[in-house]
């Protein structure tokens, strides 16, 4: 019994693999249609709203100083606004903020 199991369990997994295998030969002539939707919506969803995501970042930025600040001019530290926008921007908040803006800009295009 144990043979046939194994015999019967290597003939699903080798049926389950040749249907697979036939199934991405049938779709290897639609690869070139897909390339081109896929690079298209990368081109609408990602550099057409390049501006936007500057746009909101600038400010972002520019409250993010002035609230630094109003908390730096505290100790005396207002030299370090610079630094600490430029940082958070890039370490924390860019990434986030561009991510979300992407999404929405993305989005309601989309839906539009």
């Amino acid at each position: 019994m144990p043979l046939a199991r194994s015999i019967l369990s290597f003939a699903e997994n080798l049926g389950f693999q040749l249907e697979l295998l036939a199934q991405v030969l049938a779709r290897v002539a639609s690869i070139p249609k897909l390339w081109i939707l896929i690079t298209e919506q990368i081109y609408l969803s990602a550099v057409q709203t390049v501006h936007v995501v500057l746009l909101v970042g600038l400010f972002i930025g520019m409250i993010l100083a002035l609230q630094a600040g109003i908390e730096l001019s505290r100790i005396g530290q207002q030299d370090q606004i610079g630094t600490l926008v430029a940082v958070s921007m890039a370490r924390e908040m860019g990434p986030f903020i561009t991510a979300t803006i992407l999404a929405a800009t993305a989005g309601s295009s989309m839906a539009a």
